[in-house]
């Protein structure tokens, strides 16, 4: 699986930390977005190594998180 996400976004290629072959769907799913002039404002982080972050794989526990995309309307050259 890792080397068809690799294909459509290189950069969606990883490793693990347990250094097995991984997908950073994050990754993907921006370069793919800014590839399309898409604005990305991308808060990194690992949810299972960083504690500020929620993280089901680290705690064993559910909880909540959330994302947000926000669609802004397309300025032309005219202000409109």
């Amino acid at each position: 699986m890792r080397a068809q996400a690799a294909r459509i976004s290189p950069v969606a290629a990883a490793i693990s930390w347990r250094g097995t072959p991984a997908i950073d769907v994050a990754a993907g799913v921006v370069d793919q977005l800014q590839a399309r002039s898409v604005a990305v404002n991308w808060i990194g982080g690992c949810s299972r190594e960083s504690e500020g972050l929620f993280s089901y794989r680290r705690k064993h526990r559910t909880g909540r998180f959330a994302g947000v995309v926000r669609l802004l309307e397309t300025r032309t050259e005219g202000g409109v």
